[in-house]
């Protein structure tokens, strides 16, 4: 073995002596990953490392949408991602959900008492800070052109890109 082995190298060389080798090389990338990260901190404060950035507020989001399915899963994929969501299957239901103003609203545009564009009306109205992104299967240009006059931050159409929705939500926190 050469006098300064690279570390792959080295891993590969204790790894494959341990009794345990999983473990004791997650036990290994851990230490060696936070002595790294102690090593390469820029010293700025008092306790000789730089603070760290308080962490941030969940994303609120209201989620609008009439398949329950859909609301399941989308529901857990967003809280996964460290959003608190609340969801409506009608308008009914999404109306008094509104005065908490949340920072974003997915509104589906077919819902059974009427258009998610309703709650996004509303949200322009009364001026509300929340981003709103529409979510449809529609695919009729003039309710589109509608939709599109109301000003949502993004439309995104069925089948839904998730990591587009995600990354949406990411840019706006």
């Amino acid at each position: 073995m050469p006098a300064n082995p690279t570390p792959p190298q080295e891993l590969h060389d204790r790894l494959s002596g341990s009794p345990h080798p999983g473990i004791w090389f997650v036990d290994t990338l851990f230490a060696e990953l936070h002595i790294w990260i102690v090593m390469t901190q820029t010293p700025t404060s008092t306790t000789g490392f730089e603070e760290a950035a308080p962490p941030m507020a969940r994303p609120s989001v209201l989620l609008v949408e009439n398949d329950t399915s859909t609301i399941d899963a989308m529901t857990q994929l967003l809280t996964h991602y460290e959003c608190d969501v609340k969801s409506a299957r009608t308008l009914l239901e999404a109306m008094p959900l509104l005065p908490a103003t949340p920072q974003f609203a997915i509104l589906d545009l077919m819902l059974p008492d009427g258009g998610g564009d309703r709650v996004l009306e509303l949200i322009r109205r009364r001026k509300m800070p929340t981003k709103v992104v529409v979510i449809t299967a529609c695919r009729d240009r003039d309710r589109l052109r509608d939709v599109a006059r109301l000003k949502p931050d993004l439309i995104l159409t069925k089948p839904l890109n998730f990591i587009r929705l995600l990354d949406f939500i990411r840019a706006g926190t």
